[in-house]
């Protein structure tokens, strides 16, 4: 599993015991996985939300429908990383 895979929320690349209980932060991924296919994901894998990180998505919390969750700017996304990390 390398970190790209996980970070952009990879099928397959996500450990169900990590993610259960938790939000994930998915960053997108030219071209590949929308917003509601990684959310799908989490869902099924137990997690609590979800963070999407993209500068093109201009979605409203609606739009997913009651899975707690937001979109953010890459620029927002690396100081919610950046904050993860530092409070392990």
């Amino acid at each position: 599993m390398t970190s790209v895979l996980f970070r952009n929320c990879k099928p397959d690349s996500l450990d169900k015991d990590k993610v259960k209980g938790s939000i994930v932060v998915c960053e997108t991924e030219e071209g590949r996985s929308s917003a509601k296919q990684k959310l799908a994901l989490v869902k099924k894998l137990g997690a609590v939300g979800m963070v999407f990180v993209n500068d093109d998505a201009r979605a409203v919390a609606s739009s997913y429908g009651s899975f707690p969750m937001a979109t953010v700017n890459r620029d927002d996304g690396k100081k919610i990383i950046s904050y993860a990390q530092s409070e392990r």
